[in-house]
């Protein structure tokens, strides 16, 4: 069994991690509650019946938020090194025959996990640990390996040492959109990328929508109430934490 501080050393890198993590929380809250973005009213096209939603950022994430989150990333990336160290090392607390090169392989292909090279950094580890680091790794997705979170991990991790600080943003996370009367048929599209200001964050199709109140006759007012939330994307907040701006809105659909 490895030596007790080994994992201690773990423990504090994932400690070090949250302790950034719950800054960045905090500056995102701060940011959150001067209401740095907001939603206008919809431009309506009547013709087509499309109601637009733009987007209006009074106030830019702070450049600052990408040296906290790649202080969080590396730390976490680092812990699962500190791990197969320990898991690796010998009973006392020495180093592993391998000390050099041990570390948690994060791989996209079996071919990759499965090569020599990949196979020395957890060539120490017993074989019930080295069963569970192959079942983590992304390749066990498939195609659908690039989601897999430690493929996210190794990416921002990459990015962050070997390329450009690690850019915070803000994303519309969530969307509900009610009227007051029922209709069928709406369509609703909602911005999946960064949020810029005066780009459209959603539109709202009623060209297709089967209701009474729909149609030919005089313009009828419906009213529409639109709640859209927007956070850091989840990757970089580890939470999912979303922030909500509701705002609602009386616009005559037809």
């Amino acid at each position: 069994m490895s030596h007790p501080s080994l994992f201690e050393s773990v423990w504090l890198k994932l400690d070090r991690m949250q302790l950034h993590l719950d800054e960045l929380h905090r500056e995102f809250d701060a940011y959150r509650d001067r209401h740095p973005i907001d939603w206008g009213d919809p431009e309506i096209d009547t013709s087509a019946k499309v109601a637009t939603y733009y987007v209006h950022i009074h106030e830019e994430p702070k450049v600052q938020w990408g040296t906290i989150l790649g202080d969080c990333v590396q730390n976490l990336r680092s812990s699962l090194d500190y791990l197969i160290y320990a898991l690796s090392a010998a009973p006392d607390g020495g180093p592993p025959p391998n000390a050099d090169i041990c570390a948690f392989p994060i791989t996209r292909d079996r071919t990759d996990f499965d090569s020599k090279r990949t196979q020395r950094r957890i060539a120490e580890l017993d074989s019930k640990a080295q069963s569970l680091v192959r079942w983590w790794q992304p390749y066990r997705r498939g195609a659908a390996y690039a989601r897999h979170p430690l493929w996210l991990l190794r990416e921002l991790s990459d990015w962050d040492k070997h390329r450009l600080l690690l850019v915070a943003t803000t994303v519309a996370t969530s969307s509900t959109v009610n009227l007051s009367v029922p209709a069928k048929g709406l369509r609703f599209w909602l911005r999946t990328e960064p949020l810029e200001d005066g780009a459209p964050v959603a539109k709202l199709d009623f060209s297709k929508a089967q209701t009474e109140l729909f149609g030919g006759g005089a313009t009828t007012e419906v009213e529409v109430n639109a709640v859209f939330g927007y956070g850091l994307p989840q990757w970089a907040s580890c939470r999912g934490r979303n922030h909500v701006l509701a705002r609602r809105r009386t616009d005559p659909l037809r």
